[in-house]
Protein backbone atom coordinates (compact mmCIF):
# COMPACT_ATOMS: atom_id res chain seq x y z
CA UNK A 1 0.00 0.00 0.00
CA UNK A 2 1.29 3.38 -0.91
CA UNK A 3 2.10 5.59 2.05
CA UNK A 4 1.32 9.28 1.81
CA UNK A 5 1.84 12.18 4.14
CA UNK A 6 -0.93 14.42 5.36
CA UNK A 7 0.23 18.04 5.14
CA UNK A 8 -2.21 20.86 5.56
CA UNK A 9 -2.77 20.68 1.80
CA UNK A 10 -3.26 17.21 0.24
CA UNK A 11 -0.73 16.00 -2.31
CA UNK A 12 -3.58 15.68 -4.79
CA UNK A 13 -3.33 19.46 -5.20
CA UNK A 14 0.18 19.35 -6.58
CA UNK A 15 -0.87 21.63 -9.38
CA UNK A 16 -1.74 21.58 -13.06
CA UNK A 17 0.58 20.89 -15.91
CA UNK A 18 0.07 24.13 -17.73
CA UNK A 19 1.82 26.96 -19.48
CA UNK A 20 2.09 30.46 -18.00
CA UNK A 21 1.64 31.95 -21.44
CA UNK A 22 -1.55 33.99 -21.35
CA UNK A 23 -1.06 36.09 -24.44
CA UNK A 24 -4.37 34.74 -25.72
CA UNK A 25 -6.89 36.66 -23.66
CA UNK A 26 -9.90 34.39 -22.96
CA UNK A 27 -13.56 35.23 -22.87
CA UNK A 28 -14.72 33.79 -19.54
CA UNK A 29 -18.15 32.96 -18.22
CA UNK A 30 -18.40 31.61 -14.69
CA UNK A 31 -21.49 29.68 -13.67
CA UNK A 32 -21.32 29.01 -9.95
CA UNK A 33 -23.92 28.21 -7.32
CA UNK A 34 -26.76 29.19 -9.61
CA UNK A 35 -25.32 32.60 -10.52
CA UNK A 36 -23.68 33.75 -13.74
CA UNK A 37 -21.14 36.49 -14.30
CA UNK A 38 -20.99 38.39 -17.55
CA UNK A 39 -17.85 37.98 -19.65
CA UNK A 40 -14.96 40.31 -18.91
CA UNK A 41 -13.36 40.24 -22.32
CA UNK A 42 -11.64 42.78 -24.52
CA UNK A 43 -14.06 44.78 -26.66
CA UNK A 44 -12.76 43.15 -29.84
CA UNK A 45 -13.86 39.72 -28.69
CA UNK A 46 -17.33 40.53 -27.36
CA UNK A 47 -20.10 39.19 -29.56
CA UNK A 48 -17.84 36.96 -31.63
CA UNK A 49 -19.98 34.52 -33.58
CA UNK A 50 -19.33 30.81 -33.43
CA UNK A 51 -17.70 29.14 -36.40
CA UNK A 52 -20.95 27.36 -37.16
CA UNK A 53 -23.19 30.42 -37.21
CA UNK A 54 -20.78 32.68 -39.08
CA UNK A 55 -20.06 29.96 -41.58
CA UNK A 56 -23.75 29.84 -42.48
CA UNK A 57 -23.85 33.60 -42.94
CA UNK A 58 -20.89 33.61 -45.32
CA UNK A 59 -21.54 30.33 -47.05
CA UNK A 60 -21.94 32.10 -50.38
CA UNK A 61 -18.83 34.20 -49.97
CA UNK A 62 -16.28 31.46 -50.48
CA UNK A 63 -16.21 30.36 -46.81
CA UNK A 64 -14.13 33.35 -45.65
CA UNK A 65 -16.42 33.88 -42.69
CA UNK A 66 -15.68 30.39 -41.42
CA UNK A 67 -11.94 31.02 -41.61
CA UNK A 68 -12.27 34.34 -39.77
CA UNK A 69 -14.40 32.83 -37.00
CA UNK A 70 -12.03 29.89 -36.48
CA UNK A 71 -9.11 32.31 -36.24
CA UNK A 72 -11.06 34.42 -33.75
CA UNK A 73 -11.86 31.35 -31.65
CA UNK A 74 -8.16 30.56 -31.43
CA UNK A 75 -7.26 34.13 -30.45
CA UNK A 76 -10.08 34.62 -27.93
CA UNK A 77 -11.07 31.24 -26.47
CA UNK A 78 -14.37 31.01 -24.61
CA UNK A 79 -14.02 29.48 -21.13
CA UNK A 80 -17.08 28.30 -19.22
CA UNK A 81 -16.51 27.32 -15.57
CA UNK A 82 -19.27 25.17 -14.10
CA UNK A 83 -19.86 23.95 -10.57
CA UNK A 84 -20.93 20.30 -10.59
CA UNK A 85 -22.50 17.91 -8.10
CA UNK A 86 -22.88 14.20 -7.46
CA UNK A 87 -25.21 13.74 -10.44
CA UNK A 88 -22.35 14.82 -12.70
CA UNK A 89 -20.15 11.95 -11.52
CA UNK A 90 -19.66 10.51 -15.03
CA UNK A 91 -18.17 13.77 -16.32
CA UNK A 92 -15.92 14.09 -13.26
CA UNK A 93 -14.91 10.44 -13.54
CA UNK A 94 -13.81 10.78 -17.17
CA UNK A 95 -11.72 13.88 -16.48
CA UNK A 96 -10.24 12.62 -13.23
CA UNK A 97 -9.17 9.30 -14.75
CA UNK A 98 -7.60 11.15 -17.67
CA UNK A 99 -5.75 13.40 -15.22
CA UNK A 100 -4.38 10.41 -13.32
CA UNK A 101 -3.39 8.77 -16.60
CA UNK A 102 -1.80 11.86 -18.17
CA UNK A 103 -0.02 13.32 -15.12
CA UNK A 104 0.39 10.57 -12.50
CA UNK A 105 3.22 12.40 -10.71
CA UNK A 106 0.93 15.34 -9.90
CA UNK A 107 -1.43 13.42 -7.60
CA UNK A 108 -1.21 11.25 -4.50
CA UNK A 109 -3.99 9.02 -5.85
CA UNK A 110 -3.10 6.56 -8.58
CA UNK A 111 -5.00 5.45 -11.66
CA UNK A 112 -5.04 1.87 -10.39
CA UNK A 113 -6.77 2.93 -7.17
CA UNK A 114 -9.69 4.36 -9.14
CA UNK A 115 -10.07 1.56 -11.67
CA UNK A 116 -11.43 -1.97 -11.40
CA UNK A 117 -13.17 -2.51 -8.09
CA UNK A 118 -12.46 1.09 -7.12
CA UNK A 119 -14.35 2.46 -10.12
CA UNK A 120 -17.94 2.55 -8.88
CA UNK A 121 -20.74 5.07 -9.16
CA UNK A 122 -21.12 5.09 -5.38
CA UNK A 123 -17.47 6.03 -4.86
CA UNK A 124 -17.50 8.82 -7.45
CA UNK A 125 -20.71 10.24 -6.02
CA UNK A 126 -19.21 10.12 -2.54
CA UNK A 127 -16.13 12.03 -3.75
CA UNK A 128 -18.29 14.81 -5.18
CA UNK A 129 -20.48 14.91 -2.07
CA UNK A 130 -17.75 15.00 0.59
CA UNK A 131 -15.77 17.76 -1.13
CA UNK A 132 -18.11 20.78 -1.24
CA UNK A 133 -16.78 22.64 -4.29
CA UNK A 134 -16.04 20.86 -7.57
CA UNK A 135 -15.59 22.63 -10.89
CA UNK A 136 -15.22 21.65 -14.54
CA UNK A 137 -13.93 24.16 -17.09
CA UNK A 138 -14.95 23.99 -20.75
CA UNK A 139 -12.86 25.58 -23.49
CA UNK A 140 -14.89 26.41 -26.60
CA UNK A 141 -17.46 23.85 -25.46
CA UNK A 142 -15.03 21.01 -24.68
CA UNK A 143 -14.27 19.82 -21.14
CA UNK A 144 -10.75 21.09 -20.44
CA UNK A 145 -9.96 20.97 -16.72
CA UNK A 146 -11.04 20.32 -13.15
CA UNK A 147 -10.39 21.60 -9.65
CA UNK A 148 -11.89 21.26 -6.16
CA UNK A 149 -11.97 23.24 -2.93
CA UNK A 150 -12.33 21.71 0.53
CA UNK A 151 -14.31 23.08 3.44
CA UNK A 152 -12.25 25.27 5.77
CA UNK A 153 -10.76 23.50 8.77
CA UNK A 154 -10.67 24.83 12.35
CA UNK A 155 -8.05 27.45 11.57
CA UNK A 156 -9.98 28.68 8.54
CA UNK A 157 -7.82 26.99 5.89
CA UNK A 158 -9.47 25.71 2.72
CA UNK A 159 -7.48 23.56 0.30
CA UNK A 160 -7.23 23.69 -3.47
CA UNK A 161 -7.03 20.09 -4.68
CA UNK A 162 -7.40 17.89 -7.78
CA UNK A 163 -6.22 20.64 -10.14
CA UNK A 164 -5.66 19.55 -13.74
CA UNK A 165 -5.76 21.18 -17.17
CA UNK A 166 -6.00 19.05 -20.31
CA UNK A 167 -3.00 19.29 -22.65
CA UNK A 168 -4.98 20.90 -25.49
CA UNK A 169 -6.10 23.73 -23.18
CA UNK A 170 -2.82 24.66 -21.52
CA UNK A 171 -1.63 28.23 -21.92
CA UNK A 172 -5.12 29.46 -22.87
CA UNK A 173 -6.41 30.77 -19.55
CA UNK A 174 -8.16 27.63 -18.27
CA UNK A 175 -5.84 27.26 -15.29
CA UNK A 176 -6.39 30.89 -14.30
CA UNK A 177 -10.15 30.44 -14.50
CA UNK A 178 -10.08 27.33 -12.31
CA UNK A 179 -7.90 28.92 -9.63
CA UNK A 180 -10.04 32.09 -9.65
CA UNK A 181 -13.18 29.99 -9.16
CA UNK A 182 -11.77 28.36 -6.01
CA UNK A 183 -10.57 31.71 -4.65
CA UNK A 184 -13.98 33.32 -5.19
CA UNK A 185 -15.75 30.39 -3.56
CA UNK A 186 -13.39 30.37 -0.56
CA UNK A 187 -13.97 34.10 -0.04
CA UNK A 188 -17.73 33.52 -0.01
CA UNK A 189 -17.18 30.81 2.61
CA UNK A 190 -15.18 33.35 4.65
CA UNK A 191 -12.10 31.14 4.69
CA UNK A 192 -8.99 32.75 6.15
CA UNK A 193 -6.62 31.26 3.60
CA UNK A 194 -6.22 28.70 0.82
CA UNK A 195 -3.40 26.16 0.88
CA UNK A 196 -2.15 23.79 -1.80
CA UNK A 197 0.78 21.52 -2.54
CA UNK A 198 2.72 21.61 -5.80
CA UNK A 199 5.59 19.52 -7.11
CA UNK A 200 8.76 21.55 -6.65
CA UNK A 201 9.86 21.06 -10.26
CA UNK A 202 6.49 22.15 -11.70
CA UNK A 203 7.50 25.76 -12.31
CA UNK A 204 4.61 26.45 -14.68
CA UNK A 205 2.09 25.62 -11.95
CA UNK A 206 4.00 27.65 -9.38
CA UNK A 207 3.99 30.66 -11.70
CA UNK A 208 0.23 30.25 -12.15
CA UNK A 209 -0.40 30.20 -8.41
CA UNK A 210 1.91 33.15 -7.75
CA UNK A 211 -0.04 35.11 -10.34
CA UNK A 212 -3.11 34.70 -8.12
CA UNK A 213 -1.32 35.81 -4.97
CA UNK A 214 -0.14 32.49 -3.54
CA UNK A 215 3.20 32.60 -1.75
CA UNK A 216 5.67 29.84 -0.98
CA UNK A 217 5.25 28.41 2.53
CA UNK A 218 8.11 25.93 2.52
CA UNK A 219 8.85 22.30 1.78
CA UNK A 220 6.30 19.62 2.63
CA UNK A 221 7.91 16.87 4.70
CA UNK A 222 6.63 13.58 3.33
CA UNK A 223 7.95 10.08 3.97
CA UNK A 224 5.92 8.29 1.31
CA UNK A 225 8.29 8.91 -1.56
CA UNK A 226 7.57 10.80 -4.75
CA UNK A 227 9.03 14.09 -6.00
CA UNK A 228 9.69 16.96 -3.55
CA UNK A 229 6.72 19.23 -2.95
CA UNK A 230 6.21 22.74 -1.69
CA UNK A 231 3.23 24.28 0.03
CA UNK A 232 1.78 27.53 -1.27
CA UNK A 233 -0.70 29.71 0.61
CA UNK A 234 -3.04 32.56 -0.28
CA UNK A 235 -4.15 34.69 2.68
CA UNK A 236 -7.73 35.90 2.20
CA UNK A 237 -8.22 37.74 5.48
CA UNK A 238 -5.87 39.98 7.44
Amino acid sequence: MRTSCEPSAPRSARGPICSPNNSQRPVCRVTALGRSRAPTAPASSIGTLSAKSEGKRDRYRGGTGMKRSLKSAMQFPSIDVRVIGADDWRLWRDLRLEALREAPYAFSSTLAEWQGEGDTEMRWRARLSTVPFNVVAHLNGKAAGIVSGTAANQDGTSELISMWVAPFARGRGVGDSLVAAVVQWARRQQAAKIALAVVESNEHARVLYRRHGFVDAGTIDCTGGGPPERQMVLHLQT
